[in-house]
């Protein structure tokens, strides 16, 4: 961010480059981050590998999750061409972290950066290093019944993680599994029905604790069941039901040992006709975190948490008062009711609250409005109300422009149009750890003209559209959207579109992250010219991402879609489009596909392993022409075969070395 950069002029550095360009003409927002994940709280230790060929020592500020640690020194290094390594013990928290290295004031800057190593790091090499294990319903005990695997459209186990969950339709029937790992937090994701008006029901489920009851979680359909077509209703009459789930969750008041039994029951007392149990997420939720020094709090301007009070203007307020005094925002524990505005966000400044178990915002306006500027929110979450689907309304978690060298870490967004559409001139956000569930559009968008922008470490479910997409739209602009990044992401149960959509645009990149349980009307990651967009120019890089179950169908058209489809539907593809080392299980059709009529030229796939297609493993149709050359493909399981293009016989394949099975 700020000027940093990446560079390979020099030599001695490892990988594929160093980061330069930490100089002093950007003080404050010229930074590199590292996203890190140790199991626990505490120090640990840090190598810095760098190189500072000026005379003397260099200095930059290091922050961890935002927050200053101090200044650090480089000593000199005698040329660009040598590499030191600077180590140090860095306090991180349980969980996932950033870690920095920033040019503020009073630092000389003058830095090459080529690695940091940290001493007790877990991050999992695809997906995002989640902070809670996730049990799937099913796997554990159950006197209920288990229903699928179905990926039948609109049936309560297509939407079903792993097309697998458990039923209790009687009193007495119940789902338990044992921890794994110690927790004080549970989220469950379930269904229950709808109301006869569509506008949902309420029921208890019982909590067990080792076989003693602990409470009743209440539960409700407000926030499910949509009807008809696109973009859905909330009236039953109108048919074609689905958007079967939701999701409850809430700290336990103590810490559950691993090997502690949870248990999910239907009581006498728990009225709804059936509850539906998906799985269960079980999380050790750290203490709140304290106020920094230097923060003006919302309470100091009015907002009152847990009084249903309107507190939009107080939040208002204090992000003015404490931007045009150079102080960060403070949101205590509690939820607070965003009624009578969004809350429009510019300038430099920085929104910190006590962690998305303890400070909330809720209410019909909950959320950002961008405005520009360089803004950090951290540490909260966005509980919305959202129930339908209107294209016209700004609801979403965050929107529109977001600035430069902004950043969002450990923010929760729910029941949201979407989490967050972003849009020109956003430039160089940086979006981490960051969950986005039960929306009814977009998990996160980057729109016309975000660019040199990335998401990381963040973990999307149950979006209502993409879960994450690259949409180099020409609303507001006829700028591209320009080497924006998505990596070591997870996401799962998209209801509506792709897991990952990237629509034209220069130079995207998708790596190293999980896909999974695409329902209908879209794929698990789909590069496609369907939308009015800029054209695909440069590269487009997916690399290193695992795929299960994933792929769909356009129950309108009556069209099948991959796990991995490259779709020139209304344009030429001119991109170089690089396919590597992915992993596609179990696709509900074809595990990769390229569809027409409009050409794709330059296509390069270099191992991709197919285990298990509903159609065919590599499918090329409607008239496609181009080139691609495949390298190192295995399918295996394919139901019809591994290869079928006899609707796009001009399509031309290039066989490289190491193919198997089609």
């Amino acid at each position: 961010m700020g000027g940093a950069h990446i560079d390979n002029r020099d030599t001695g550095y490892r990988g594929t480059g160093y980061v330069d360009g930490l100089n002093a003409s950007n003080v404050g927002q010229c930074r590199v981050i590292f996203a890190v994940a140790v199991p626990s709280d505490g120090r640990y230790p840090v190598s810095i590998r760098y190189a500072n060929g000026n005379q003397a020592a260099g200095t930059l500020t290091e922050y961890v999750n935002g927050l200053p640690l101090g200044q650090v020194s480089f000593a000199p290094t005698g040329q660009w061409t040598n590499w030191e390594t600077k180590r140090q013990s860095i306090p991180m928290r349980a969980g996932l972290n950033t870690f920095w290295l920033e040019v503020d004031k009073g630092d000389s800057g003058g830095i090459h950066l080529d690695d940091i190593s940290v001493l007790g790091a877990d991050n999992v090499s695809r997906g995002a290093s989640l902070p809670y294990v996730e049990y799937e319903a099913e796997d554990g005990q159950t006197n209920g019944t288990i229903i699928g695997p179905n990926r039948d459209y609109g049936t309560y186990a297509a939407e079903s993680s792993g097309r697998r969950a458990v039923l209790l339709a009687k009193s007495g029937q119940y789902v338990q599994i044992r921890l794994v790992k110690p927790a004080n937090a549970i989220d469950v994701r379930y269904a229950i029905p709808d109301s006869a008006s569509g506008t949902g029901m309420s029921a208890s489920i019982s909590l067990y604790i080792n076989g003693h009851k602990d409470r009743e979680v209440l539960l409700t359909s407000k926030y499910a069941w949509v009807y008809g077509a696109f973009p859905w209703s909330k009236n039953p009459a109108d048919g074609n039901p689905h958007h079967f789930y939701d999701e409850v969750h809430m700290l336990l008041g103590r810490k559950l040992p691993a090997g502690t039994l949870i248990r999910l029951q239907r009581d006498p007392g728990d009225k709804a006709p059936w509850y539906l149990i998906d799985l269960i997420d079980m999380e050790q939720v750290p203490k709140p975190y304290p106020r920094p020094m230097g923060y003006v709090s919302v309470t100091q301007f009015g907002a009152v948490p847990n009084s249903g009070k309107d507190a939009a203007p107080a939040f208002i307020e204090a992000i003015s008062k404490a931007e045009s005094e150079g102080k960060g925002v403070w949101i205590p524990p509690g939820k607070y009711n965003i009624v009578s505005s969004r809350i429009p966000i510019s300038g430099k400044v920085v929104i910190r609250g006590a962690g998305p178990w303890y400070s909330v915002l809720t209410g019909p306006n909950a959320g950002f409005e961008g405005e520009g500027g360089s803004f950090q929110c951290y540490d909260f979450a966005i509980m919305g109300t959202t129930n339908h689907r209107d294209d016209s309304a700004p609801d979403n978690g965050f929107d529109d422009n977001l600035g430069q060298d902004s950043i969002i870490q450990n923010v929760w967004i729910e029941h949201k149009k979407c989490g967050l559409w972003i849009n020109w001139p956003t430039d160089h956000l940086y979006i981490v750890g960051v969950r986005v569930r039960d929306t009814m559009a977009d998990g996160i968008n980057f729109a016309g003209g975000t660019s040199h922008s990335m998401v990381e470490q963040s973990e999307l479910r149950n979006t209502g559209d993409d879960g994450l997409a690259i949409w180099s739209s020409l609303y507001k602009t006829k700028l591209p959207s320009e080497d924006n990044t998505f990596r070591f992401n997870t996401v799962q149960l998209p209801w509506l579109a792709n897991n990952i959509g990237i629509y034209g645009g220069i130079n995207s990149t998708v790596s190293d992250n999980v896909l999974s349980d695409t329902m209908g009307f879209g794929g698990g990651i789909n590069i496609s010219t369907n939308f009015p967009m800029y054209p695909f120019v440069g590269r487009v890089v997916v690399e290193r991402n695992t795929l299960n179950r994933t792929g769909g169908y356009e129950y309108n058209g009556k069209e099948p879609f991959g796990g991995i489809w490259i779709s020139a539907i209304k344009q030429d593809i001119n991109a170089l489009i690089v396919i590597r080392e992915n992993v596609v299980n179990d696709s509900t059709y074809q595990g990769f596909e390229i569809r027409g009529p409009f050409r794709v030229s330059h296509l390069t796939v270099d191992g991709l392993t197919i285990h298990g297609a509903g159609t065919y493993g590599i499918e090329i149709r409607d008239n496609a022409t181009g080139m691609a050359e495949f390298s190192h493909v295995t399918v295996e399981g394919a139901k019809l075969g591994g290869l079928n293009q006899s609707s796009a016989p001009d399509f031309h394949i290039q066989r490289g070395q190491g193919n198997c099975g089609w």
